[in-house]
């Protein structure tokens, strides 16, 4: 497998984890927050209201959410589920009413509706052995629903329902910077592979690009594991300056008013 194959299959799995871990937060800790005089329940049915909302626009949101990863993206979309649904967690673990924890939690519903469009779309777009790629997916959701309730069960014993909330909420975070970082990276090991650099060479000659600006384009590719062409890019940088650099060119870019840069 790639190395960008890799880095795909670790977000994807890491954030589908995270997905199923936040949606067991809530049964794991429910008997907390019924007991909870700060929250004042007067009974299991509002908490099972809260349930409800929160499972429903998990379930319904999967929707709209294929639609916009259709249409903006499934890395851009993924991101925004994964910072969205820590954001939410966290605020779930400073509700002190019920009011805010209602919306806390529709609102961490929605943002985890946003995952299975994208991250499903995200693998079978960007990793050549999808097999493979959606076996290791698969254990990061049951992964995800293992452990959740023992890890939000312990730290919620110790230090409160709330604690379980913010514990996934900030592991969210750090996964959404690791996701916008290669969200943020144009330059994968497809692109460097499949990129025709004789043409690339000649597009950058003809916009008047120095020649040196392979070593930056060699450097980009050598991160991500793959050694470029750079003689194909030569060729057709030398080609087109010759082509570009002829007198009869010149005089039919000066009748139309172009300059030769």
């Amino acid at each position: 497998m790639r190395q960008e194959d890799r880095q795909v299959v670790f977000i994807a799995t890491s954030a589908h984890a995270l997905i199923h871990a936040y949606m067991m937060i809530f049964p794991t800790v429910l008997v907390l927050m019924r007991n909870d005089p700060v929250l004042q329940m007067k009974g299991y049915f509002q908490l099972g209201i809260i349930g409800t909302v929160c499972y429903a626009l998990f379930g319904i949101g999967a929707i709209p959410s294929g639609i916009l990863a259709d249409k903006y993206g499934s890395r851009r979309m993924l991101t925004i589920c994964v910072f969205a649904t820590a954001l939410s967690s966290i605020a779930a673990g400073f509700s002190f009413s019920i009011v805010p924890l209602v919306v806390s939690m529709g609102f961490l519903g929605a943002a985890a509706s946003i995952y299975h469009p994208s991250g499903l779309s995200f693998i079978s777009r960007k990793v050549e052995k999808k097999g493979k790629a959606m076996g290791y997916h698969g254990v990061g959701g049951n992964v995800g629903l293992a452990l959740g309730p023992v890890l939000s069960g312990a730290v919620a014993a110790v230090w409160g329902w709330r604690s379980a909330f913010m514990l996934f909420g900030g592991l969210g975070l750090l996964l959404g910077l690791s996701t916008h970082a290669l969200a943020d990276s144009k330059w994968t090991a497809t692109k460097c592979e499949t990129t025709d650099w004789q043409q690339a060479g000649v597009k950058d000659a003809r916009k008047g690009r120095p020649s040196s600006r392979i070593s930056t384009y060699e450097a980009r590719c050598k991160a991500v594991g793959v050694q470029i062409n750079t003689r194909a890019y030569q060729a057709g940088y030398s080609s087109s300056i010759s082509t570009k650099c002829q007198a009869e060119n010149g005089y039919k870019r000066g009748l139309k008013g172009d300059g030769m840069a």
